[in-house]
């Protein structure tokens, strides 16, 4: 195979003018910026540099590589994997004009004296040769000397965490990893991590730009050398995993997930509480194309969400498009219509006894084979063709027939239901002397979404006797005058906060501050998803009044059996 044509550099400065309108000569001009040209040679491998290369770089053993393998040998392993990756040309083929891309990465070879440590921001484009396949690329490196191109004294650009690679390279590092994988028989996975802010919207474009920016950050630094991240879409990250069997794409989730378990950002709108859930694919195994896995890790982080996991990976049993069949909208009418949707009623204890305080009611289906299973979260699409209202109308007329037997029971509304409708709900429970024994409860972001609905709804259920309750209090950003002027009982901390409490001093923090928030708005709190025992006890002393969650018991098909469950915890 011959080699590339010898790239011409020119080798003898051209003098700077003194004065006068002539030109500064381009070397010096690209030194003067800390710029270098090169033409590297993909299949030779042989890399040539403009003559400032070494006036630039100012390396402590001379001037720069010149083949491709040794400049590798002086950046960090996962840049060099991107670099690569960027030169595969994976769903981007040349027509005839070259293919663009772009990276930044650190230079770590030691400097001369003088010279501190700086970060490259590169520029390319490469070439394709007769088959196709990229045979040369030519660009600019530009020595930067704080990481992703902050200029001194700028502030740094909200993506700067993250710098991530957009979808298109995204998508081109997964391509090339299925296809390395496959071709060398092992496994590579695809993760998508779904970031959730608290008040997402309310505190700003901005804001959210830079709490996207942390969970970034804090993910690429649990993340292994050659590992690429990758950002989707406004609250979604990509990561490849280019090597990666069964038993590791889990251990990895695990990582990611402790990564931001429980952060509180600080963002120019103020604190900011976020969270993560993750989807998995493995790849070639369940996943043969980019699209194939980035379609299936969707599939996996929207169940992951439906159930409260914090991860899940794909399973081929899942139905087409990622849905498992309990959960498309489809099953979800059919169980409507065929009066198979019930509750599972969760014991809640009181705090301070650790006795049994009421019960929650949460919804579940009796599957054709007379399975139970729970009725997963509704995507948009499915909320936008009005299962939502029907869902929530379902939850109180079992609410209804179940408060004959229970002394208390809350049952938490994904919707603001039609004012009208639910005042008659009420109604008839005060005729039928149970509505003071229902807690109804709508979640923080709802409630937000349009505070003066939500804040006569709630009154006139108040008005009827029905005790209120906001759900998932810190995630969904109430601003708290309006919190002071809603007409409501209790508020229940989004869980994800609490769960974190055992290893996160963000999430102890900002669950001890919703408390005692909670405390001074005269409302009770209760705590879900209390991982252990310790966690109860501390919950109990900062003031907290129920608590809930697998420590306690987990939801039973009869209030019976959910509080056999509570025996041993309250002895």
């Amino acid at each position: 195979m011959s080699d590339c044509p010898q790239a011409v550099f020119p080798t003898v400065p051209a003098p700077r003018p003194a004065t006068g309108e002539g030109l500064i000569a381009p070397h010096v001009a690209l030194t003067s910026i800390a710029c270098v040209v090169y033409d590297w040679c993909l299949r030779s491998d042989r890399l040539a540099w403009s003559p400032n290369a070494d006036a630039v770089f100012r390396l402590a053993a001379g001037p720069p590589p010149t083949s491709g393998e040794g400049f590798a040998a002086l950046i960090d392993r996962d840049a060099a994997g991107r670099r690569v990756q960027a030169l595969a040309g994976a769903d981007r083929p040349d027509a005839a004009q070259g293919v663009p891309y772009r990276m930044q990465y650190a230079l770590h070879a030691p400097r001369r004296a003088g010279a501190g440590q700086a970060w490259i921001e590169e520029i390319g484009r490469w070439f394709a040769g007769p088959d196709g396949h990229p045979d040369r690329a030519h660009g600019t490196m530009r020595l930067i000397d704080r990481r992703h191109g902050e200029e001194p004294g700028t502030r740094p650009r909200p993506d700067a965490a993250a710098r991530a690679w957009d979808r298109a390279e995204l998508l081109q590092a997964l391509h090339t990893a299925i296809e390395g994988a496959t071709r060398h028989r092992r496994g590579c996975a695809f993760l998508l991590a779904g970031i959730e802010l608290a008040g997402d919207g309310m505190h700003g474009l901005a804001a959210g730009e830079e709490a996207i920016a942390v969970v970034a950050g804090r993910i690429r630094a649990r993340m292994r050398g050659a590992d690429v991240l990758g950002r989707l879409s406004d609250a979604r990250l990509g990561i490849v995993l280019g090597t990666c069997e069964g038993v590791e794409m889990p251990a990895a989730a695990q990582r990611f997930l402790e990564a931001v378990a429980g952060a509180v950002v600080v963002t120019r709108a103020g604190l900011m509480p976020v969270r993560i859930a993750i989807g998995g694919v493995l790849a070639p195994r369940h996943a043969r194309t980019a699209a194939q896995a980035m379609d299936r890790a969707e599939a996996a982080l929207h169940d992951c969400r439906s159930t409260r996991a914090g991860f899940l990976a794909f399973s081929p049993n899942a139905a087409p498009g990622g849905r498992r069949g309990a959960g498309r909208p489809d099953d979800i009418v059919a169980a409507l219509n065929d009066r198979r949707l019930a509750l599972a009623f969760e014991p809640v204890l009181d705090a301070a006894t650790l006795r049994p305080a009421f019960h929650d009611g949460r919804l579940v289906q009796r599957l054709p084979d007379g399975t139970i299973a729970p009725v997963p979260a509704l995507t948009p699409a499915d909320a936008a063709e009005g299962l939502a209202p029907l869902l929530d109308h379902r939850r109180l007329e079992l609410a209804a027939e179940a408060l004959s037997s229970h002394d208390r029971l809350a049952v938490r509304l994904a919707t603001i239901p039609d004012p009208d409708w639910l005042a008659a709900q009420a109604v008839v429970l005060r005729h039928r002397r149970l509505a003071h024994r229902l807690i109804l409860g709508i979640g923080e972001a709802t409630i937000a979404a349009d505070p003066a609905a939500a804040g006569r709804l709630l009154g006139s259920l108040r008005d009827q006797g029905v005790a209120v309750a906001i759900d998932g209090f810190g995630s969904g950003g109430l601003p708290l005058r309006t919190l002071r002027d809603l007409p409501v009982d209790m508020v229940r901390l989004d869980g994800a906060f609490v769960a974190a409490m055992a290893h996160s001093p963000d999430g102890r923090f900002l669950v001890r501050t919703l408390i005692d928030l909670a405390r001074q708005l005269g409302l009770t709190t209760l705590a879900p998803w209390v991982p252990d025992e310790a966690a109860a006890a501390q919950l109990a002393a900062w003031g907290c009044d129920y608590l809930q969650g697998a420590l306690v018991a987990r939801a039973a098909p009869k209030p019976a059996a959910a509080a056999t469950g509570v025996q041993a915890l309250a002895g």
